[in-house]
């Protein structure tokens, strides 16, 4: 972008949203939009947040994905407990993971000191990360602080173990090599079984509700134009057909990714994909964006929730110093 030389059309993450939305290097598709008779209402609301300034759209989201309950079904088969349902709720997840993990075979529920995996428990207990304006940290509120104790609980009890304690790099691969009876991940899982773990039978459903109810964790990118860019009709005609209906429907078939147009949800093909899926439909469900930072706040909650895994400070300990630090970054 500094030389000039930049492509007319790239992939735009929320980071280049914050570095090229606000600077005018990034081209306003609204007027072509409007022309090519496509409207933001065609797209799942949620994930316009992150390319929306003033009121203008400066990319267009390319696809989504978000988590659901991964699950052995022998797991379940040898703890002698019913298979998860789309009705579970913590206390549910808890407990199977106590009875799994007793057994001995299989850890109960894998998850690693992640913000990610973590998001959708704040935000079923109510909480986020950051007020709606991106002004204020609310990770030491009572609704995140609460959410924290329980996942910790479950560490401390047994029924919760990282990756890394059970010999795998993520928490995926453990479901892949059998290690862990349940986790949190995304549609990646469909392919990523298929080519690595064909023989393995495994099942998602959509996660468990929270004291709030049903939540879930967005990620999503974007399509953009370089406000540079010689040929700008053109450039947007491209970004409006990669992240229009008829490639989006396309994309949907591979399993790759979900289509940004809510009408295509029920395209999904893979069962569990299409449960995993669910989860960007709850009314508690939120992108995966801070503002500007974003990165930075994220960071912040991931150490703390590492400081706790290790021991070296309690929830409320390691979420006041997460306050300052995701305060200092949305200050920035």
């Amino acid at each position: 972008m500094a030389g000039w030389t930049a492509p007319d059309v790239f992939y735009v993450d929320d980071q280049l949203m914050t570095a090229f939305g606000s600077t005018g290097q990034l081209l306003a598709l609204d007027e072509f939009m409007d022309e090519a008779g496509v409207s933001r209402d065609d797209f799942i609301p949620a994930l316009l947040s992150i390319f929306t300034l003033d009121g203008k759209t400066y990319a267009l989201p390319k696809d989504w994905g978000t988590l659901g309950l991964v699950y052995l079904p022998e797991a379940f088969a040898e703890a002698g407990i019913d298979e998860p349902t789309a009705d579970w709720t913590w206390d549910d997840l808890k407990a199977a993971a106590e009875a799994i993990a007793a057994k001995g075979t299989y850890a109960g529920f894998c998850q690693n000191a992640d913000w990610a995996r973590f998001a959708p428990w704040a935000f079923a207990n109510g909480g986020a990360y950051a007020s709606e304006d991106f002004t204020t940290a609310t990770v030491d509120t009572p609704e995140v602080k609460e959410a924290a104790n329980f996942v910790i609980e479950m560490k401390e009890s047994g029924a919760l173990a990282t990756a890394s304690d059970v010999g795998a790099g993520w928490c995926g691969e453990a479901i892949g090599k059998k290690l862990a009876g349940m986790t949190y991940e995304g549609g990646w899982m469909v392919n990523f079984m298929r080519q690595n773990y064909a023989d393995v039978e495994w099942k998602a459903v959509p996660l468990p509700s929270g004291s709030k109810g049903k939540a879930d964790v967005i990620f999503t990118n974007g399509i953009g134009v370089n406000a540079a860019t010689k040929y700008p009709k053109a450039a947007a005609a491209f970004a409006i057909f990669l992240t229009g209906r008829d490639n989006q429907g396309e994309i949907v078939k591979t399993g790759f990714a979900y289509s940004t147009h809510p009408d295509q949800l029920d395209d999904v093909v893979d069962p569990n994909d299409a449960a995993i899926a669910q989860g960007g439909t709850f009314d508690l469900t939120r992108v995966a964006y801070w503002g500007p930072n974003t990165g930075k706040v994220n960071d912040a909650v991931s150490k703390a929730l590492e400081r706790v895994y290790l021991g070296d400070q309690t929830v409320d300990e390691a979420f006041d110093q997460a306050q300052e630090e995701v305060q200092a970054a949305l200050d920035e």
